[in-house]
């Protein structure tokens, strides 16, 4: 079974598993107040949401790797790693202002439709906020993405292993989420600052994004209780692997076949490494062109267009193409490091190269 079939066979089995513990935080809630249970329903809803589960398959697959028993066993850390994404992702798109991922409505957009189906608009001039149902839908998507912090949490602590086990993992989860705060705080920083270089956005998708897969492979090694040297190559494995796989993303932001808008980091002002190699190598008149529309949210299609075309003619699209490959090498490099089956090693270099060449 290659890696894509492992995917797919356990996408099934973790949206089942998160189905059942959601349903069961659900059942277990002891409020009064409809609409919080509703609150946790939308919860569940967001995380069944057609995710492809690569970090939970990392979690699984590591921990089989590293010589693990149980398989059934691993699968509530399998089912936290998700949530803990989960969560991001609810933050993520408040600070980014998306309406949609994977073609559904994200949380807070759901959440702002509620309030203007049951509530009165209102606008004012707040210093933050200026119509109700703003204020509405963020405060809760906010309290949401906690909530959800805190149900990935309670599935590591719900899970059959040791508590020594439990807790040295979950003080892996919370060097990591702090990690991967860091890394967005640098993200929307970024957005405000000129002349990003390379080495800061390779420093902040490691920290935003390659920790996190990282920490997948890690927790799979460490519930194996398998030696701290494989555990660290895995880790290492992990975050190297994941480069390729933001640098992708931000490739498939200019792709027609992205799960969402096209051209939403230009809209943002993303300094992704597509767009900071496109300003060192555009002449005069093209860096103008950029200037006068990039991180403008009223920008055009046809205007995103001439920028993706820019990104190509400039050849910076094909420099992050051979530094995503180059990353994806890197990461095949520590394979060769491993004590493990050769049949996982060949799982590892699929999945790596399955991160490279996606289009979703």
């Amino acid at each position: 079974m290659n890696f894509q079939e492992q995917l797919k066979k356990y996408q099934v089995i973790i949206n089942k598993e998160l189905e059942l513990f959601l349903d069961k935080q659900i059942n277990q809630l002891k409020v009064s107040e409809p609409f919080v249970k509703s609150c946790y329903e939308l919860i569940k809803e967001y995380t069944l949401n057609n995710g492809k589960r690569i970090r939970p398959t990392c979690v699984i697959l590591s921990y089989l790797a590293s010589n693990g028993k149980d398989e059934r066993k691993i699968y509530p850390i399998a089912m936290s790693v998700e949530l803990l994404h989960t969560y991001s992702l609810i933050l993520d798109d408040i600070m980014d202002e998306d309406d949609f991922r994977r073609n559904k409505p994200t949380v807070y957009k759901k959440l702002k439709d509620h309030f203007l189906s049951n509530f009165s608009e209102k606008n004012y001039n707040g210093p933050l906020f200026n119509k109700t149902s703003s204020k509405f839908a963020v405060s809760f998507a906010i309290m949401l993405g906690n909530l959800t912090n805190i149900l990935s949490k309670k599935a590591v602590l719900e899970s059959g292993f040791s508590d020594e086990l439990k807790n040295k993992a979950l003080n892996l989860v919370g060097n990591v989420d702090q990690k991967i705060y860091h890394g967005q705080m640098l993200d929307l920083l970024y957005e405000h600052q000129t002349n990003i270089t390379e080495q800061q956005y390779l420093d902040m998708i490691k920290l935003k994004t390659c920790v996190l897969v990282g920490l997948c492979f890690e927790l799979g090694a460490l519930f194996a209780n398998i030696d701290e040297h494989t555990t660290h190559i895995l880790k290492e494995f992990g975050v190297n692997s994941a480069f390729s796989f933001q640098i992708q993303d931000d490739l498939l932001d200019i792709s027609d076949d992205k799960d969402h808008e096209q051209g939403s980091d230009i809209k943002n002002g993303k300094k992704t490494l597509l767009m900071i190699k496109t300003l060192e190598l555009a002449n005069d008149e093209q860096k103008n062109i950029i200037k006068k529309t990039y991180s403008n949210p009223e920008i055009s299609q046809s205007e995103i267009k001439k920028i993706t075309e820019i990104m190509h003619s400039t050849g910076a699209v094909k420099y992050c193409q051979k530094l995503a490959s180059h990353k994806n090498n890197q990461a095949k490099e520590l394979l060769r490091k491993l004590n493990i089956s050769i049949q996982y090693k060949q799982t590892f270099s699929e999945f790596t190269d399955y991160l490279l060449s996606r289009k979703t």
